[in-house]
């Protein structure tokens, strides 16, 4: 199943896009005085990558998979799209609707997804055990290429 593969990489990719502030943006934007916001100060894991608890890692998840569905839908809106504002409004209806996504999973918040995304990004370790959580979810391990471990 060729497909699963493509879903497996857009959920490690819609995760680490998380991760990178674009969705604090998205969902401040409508308060304009939310410049407390971003991790000035309130980040508790300074320089320490791993230190998130087995509930926040399961919650990201969840919501990594969620976002990953609602990311691929937009992917295929944007790519039938007529015109470049057509595109361009999809793409901020789409980072909106990954806010949600992340917004209604139990037990994380926008801030600590964008955390425990950057983490992945400066932790290989970190990243590599979310994406084996992440295909488990989704049922699409594709373990075999761990056998030229030699």
């Amino acid at each position: 199943m060729p497909h699963a593969k493509t879903v497996t990489a857009g959920a490690l990719a819609a995760l680490l896009a998380l991760g990178s502030a674009p969705v604090l943006a998205q969902t401040s934007g409508s308060d304009q005085g939310a410049d407390t916001m971003p991790q000035t100060g309130t980040s508790e894991s300074t320089g320490t990558t791993a230190e998130f608890s087995q509930d926040k890692i399961d919650a990201f998840v969840l919501a990594a998979v969620d976002l990953s569905e609602v990311r691929s839908d937009y992917q295929q809106k944007i790519a039938q799209a007529a015109t470049e504002d057509e595109k361009q409004q999809l793409a901020v209806e789409g980072q909106a609707k990954m806010a949600e996504a992340v917004e209604k999973a139990d037990g994380i918040t926008i801030q600590e997804y964008t955390e425990i995304g950057t983490a992945a990004q400066a932790d290989p370790e970190l990243a590599q055990r979310l994406t084996m959580l992440i295909e488990e979810k989704m049922g699409t391990t594709n373990a075999p290429a761990e056998q030229a471990d030699g």
